[in-house]
């Protein structure tokens, strides 16, 4: 009728406004068309919308809308934790985290106009979003920090001394003390470990190598004995000349989502920064040698 009536008025102006017009409005031209209803009483209706409907209010009782506030409540829970880990959720927790929001809005909907025809469907929801709740709290989230520079020095000698953890005080500003037996670079199979200096208080790293080539490639990996965190620290360097390209890649994976948050609002911009600083220190204190 609105596409009819934009093109039968005469009037250019209501041909563009009856499309933002109240509902059931009409140019004066177009009323007493056979598109639309031709008594004086509804012709006058037209010109103001439609007549006053009563508002549609089902008398739900209070414990209902207390349950359906509750549910609501975990929905939105749920959504946040679930929108901040889906692009890390495999494609069967995608699925299962989609129905269990969209079955609870549609079922707090029916709920709220007294349509209790699939309240049965309750007894398999409500278990599944409190396991799902449950199944995202405990969802791990990975970081990966890469930074690089250029060192005076030749591959083996970076290497050399980035990998010698008994040295890392001098130039790490997180690491507190670092407990080992050697005094030379680690190789693969090796252990230490390290009390580190984080915005939680001190923590304590089990380390242990688990790839070691001279002048190429060092890797470690930790457990966070405080938090349960682990953490993988690759060295890798390039030759160029008497000078190297060295590559500090840090991954860390935190274990549920209090510190995925924490991560995203405060950690990460922490752990950036600081990495930045320890790699010009690391430089400083490898060219001093």
């Amino acid at each position: 009728m609105l596409a009819k009536d934009s093109v039968a008025t005469e009037n250019w102006q209501d041909k563009i406004t009856l499309w933002f017009k109240p509902t059931g409005w009409r140019p004066n031209d177009c009323q007493q068309q056979s598109s639309g209803p031709c008594s004086e009483a509804q012709a006058e209706l037209q010109k103001t919308g439609c007549a006053n409907r009563d508002k549609f209010d089902p008398q739900t009782s209070l414990n209902v809308k207390l349950y359906v506030t509750l549910s609501m409540l975990t929905i939105f829970v749920v959504s946040t934790m679930f929108l901040f880990l889906s692009p890390s959720l495999s494609p069967s927790f995608l699925v299962i985290g989609v129905s269990v929001i969209v079955g609870g809005v549609i079922t707090a909907n029916q709920f709220l106009e007294n349509n209790f025809r699939h309240w049965f469907v309750e007894l398999v929801r409500v278990p599944l979003i409190i396991w799902f709740l449950g199944a995202l709290w405990l969802t791990p989230s990975s970081t990966t920090i890469v930074n690089s520079i250029l060192v005076e020095k030749t591959s083996i000698e970076a290497l050399n001394y980035a990998s010698s953890p008994e040295l890392w005080p001098e130039w790490h500003p997180q690491s507190s003390k670092v407990y080992v037996t050697s005094q030379a670079p680690l190789i693969k199979g090796e252990r230490f470990e390290e009390d580190i200096s984080t915005p939680l208080g001190e923590n304590h790293l089990l380390w242990a190598v688990e790839e070691s080539k001279a002048g190429d490639i060092w890797v470690a990996h930790a457990s966070n004995q405080n938090n349960g965190a682990n953490i993988q620290l690759e060295y890798r360097v390039k030759g160029q000349g008497e000078n190297t390209i060295f590559e500090r890649t840090l991954h860390y994976q935190l274990p549920n989502f209090a510190f995925l948050v924490f991560n995203s609002l405060y950690y990460k911009k922490q752990v950036e920064v600081k990495s930045e600083n320890a790699m010009l220190r690391l430089k400083r204190a490898i060219e001093a040698r």
